[in-house]
């Protein structure tokens, strides 16, 4: 090896070093902007009678305010406590850095919609940052459960709007139906039974049955329907809607049962 080509080897060996170097110093300043908060603090934070259920961070930009999303639950039920039900219902909380953390708003979903019974969730299942569209979310996911066999799962997104916690949509299923809404690339899919009545055969009926899975997009302000298609619709007796409990529109798509056109298809309305 000749003294120019062992210099050359040498000097891309250096700018390559100091490539490394320069990409993780990159990255550990971005990742020193999300400031992280202390349990303890978190915890002083929390309303009188709960505790912190889980805590993100929230569109950290470069030189602008520190922001997380916190869920707060029932604190007199732990999470390792399978009897006690929750008697409070669950909160949604925005935490702002201005020198110290601060509890700037708080949300309670569902509590006061004007539903029949206590029908608001008083169980927190999970609290995410997700991306619809090129635009990030957040998505929180919590129950409600009095004891027995039911439930109802809420699935809600929020937006932050300048210091409040905006709500954007919700959706709702039951225990059974708790599939029916799924987050898949970068879209929100939610579906409904449909059920009908046929010819009668016999001393029974026909019954048709499928699945409405309806496909939404975020335009900035607003989840908006943006398609709709048919999923497993098929015939057969009047426990025919039985067979449907659980099923997955998720897998469906994993599949290409549904929506499975091509890039720039203009979907079925």
């Amino acid at each position: 090896m000749g003294a120019v080509d062992q210099m050359r080897r040498m000097l891309f060996a250096t700018v390559l070093a100091l490539s490394v170097l320069v990409v993780g110093e990159a990255q550990v300043m971005g990742a020193a902007h999300v400031r992280g908060i202390a349990e303890t603090t978190l915890a002083a934070l929390a309303p009188e009678g709960y505790r912190p259920a889980k805590h993100i961070p929230w569109k950290a930009e470069p030189g602008g305010t520190d922001v997380r999303i916190a869920a707060f639950s029932d604190a007199a039920v732990s999470d390792a406590d399978d009897e006690t039900l929750p008697s409070k219902p669950v909160v949604l909380g925005l935490l702002v850095w201005d020198g110290k953390w601060t509890l700037r708003d708080t949300v309670l979903p569902h509590y006061n919609t004007g539903t029949s019974g206590e029908e608001w969730p008083n169980y927190f299942t999970d609290l995410d940052q997700v991306e619809v569209g090129t635009q990030k979310l957040i998505l929180l996911r919590t129950t409600v459960f009095g004891g027995g066999s039911g439930s109802l799962q809420y699935f809600d997104f929020y937006d932050v709007d300048g210091n409040r916690l905006s709500l954007i949509k919700s959706f709702a299923h039951g225990r059974f139906e708790s599939y029916y809404f799924a987050l898949y690339e970068k879209d929100v899919y939610d579906a409904a039974l449909a059920c009908r009545r046929g010819e009668r055969h016999g001393k029974s009926f026909v019954y048709t049955c499928y699945l409405q899975v309806t496909r939404f997009g975020f335009d900035g302000h607003s989840l908006i329907p943006t398609g709709t298609e048919r999923l497993a619709e098929r015939r057969g007796n009047r426990f025919l809607e039985d067979s449907y409990r659980f099923l997955s529109v998720k897998k469906a798509l994993r599949n290409g049962e549904i929506f499975a056109h091509k890039e720039g298809a203009k979907p079925r309305l």
